[in-house]
C-alpha cells in the first residue's frame, strides 16, 4: 500500500511539473509574440510619422515656392 501512494504521488508531482512547464512555455511564447507585434507597430508609427512630415515639409515648400511666384508676378 505504501508503494502505490508513492507511486501516486510521483505521478502527481510529474504531472505538476508537466503543467508548470507548459505554463512557462506559453509565457515566453507569449512574451516573445507581444515584443514582435510591438517592434512591428513601432516601426510602422515611426514609419507613418515620418511620411506626415515629409507630407508637411512638401507642403510648407509649395507655399514658399508658391510665395516667392506671387511676388514675381506683382513686381512685373
Amino acid at each position: 500500500m505504501k508503494g502505490s501512494v508513492t507511486i501516486e504521488t510521483s505521478v502527481i508531482m510529474m504531472l505538476f511539473i508537466f503543467i508548470f512547464v507548459g505554463t512557462v512555455s506559453l509565457t515566453v511564447s507569449a512574451t516573445e509574440k507581444i515584443r514582435e507585434t510591438s517592434e512591428l507597430y513601432i516601426k510602422n508609427c515611426q514609419e507613418d510619422l515620418r511620411e506626415r512630415e515629409a507630407a508637411q515639409w512638401m507642403r510648407k515648400f509649395h507655399s514658399l515656392i508658391s510665395g516667392m511666384e506671387g511676388e514675381e508676378e506683382n513686381r512685373e
